[in-house]
């Protein structure tokens, strides 16, 4: 995807360790977007500085993570309403466990060490105000992203029922 003015502002204060929201009005959208999403208007690249720390506003636990999930154990997903900023950022909760998960829990990020300018700089949020690193703060990387990799999968399981088998066999017969 193509960085605007407003996706583009946002990336690269990631790398201080910094979330930007555009205002729209009275209201400042982080996640940013680029365009008004109840007009489809332009928002322009005018900036707020919010959280770093916010609250959960609702959540939901992932007890078995898979390869694409952001966090390697168990973790919350959650939507988090950062200080100042008008809508929440869904983001993964390194929370320890679910009991420590509840609506209204602050948190803070966990930054990345080497940030690109990508929203997985910020590797995780955790309970609490202050904003963590993960490992040595060796601040931005020389490469700022240029392009947004995602690898996705996805596994079935469909059981075949009896029926289907016998259904099967007797076409074979046939």
């Amino acid at each position: 995807r193509s960085w605007g003015p407003v996706v583009g502002g946002f990336r690269p204060a990631l790398t201080e360790k910094r979330i930007l929201g555009p205002r729209k009005g009275d209201a400042v959208l982080v996640p940013p977007m680029e365009w008004d999403p109840a007009t489809g208007a332009e928002l322009a690249a005018d900036f707020v500085e919010v959280g770093p720390a916010g609250t959960v506003e609702s959540w939901t636990w992932v007890p078995e993570p898979s390869e694409q999930h952001p966090v390697d154990h168990a973790f919350a997903f959650a939507f988090i309403r950062l200080d100042g900023a008008t809508t929440p950022l869904l983001h993964a909760v390194d929370a320890g466990s679910a009991d420590a998960m509840t609506d209204g829990v602050r948190v803070a990020p966990r930054w990345k060490g080497t940030r690109v300018g990508h929203i997985t700089d910020i590797a995780c949020f955790v309970p609490g105000e202050e904003p963590q690193v993960d490992g040595t703060d060796e601040g931005p990387s020389d490469e700022a992203v240029e392009m947004m990799d995602y690898v996705a999968s996805i596994t079935y399981r469909n059981p075949v029922p009896p029926a289907t088998d016998r259904a099967v066999e007797a076409s074979r017969q046939n």
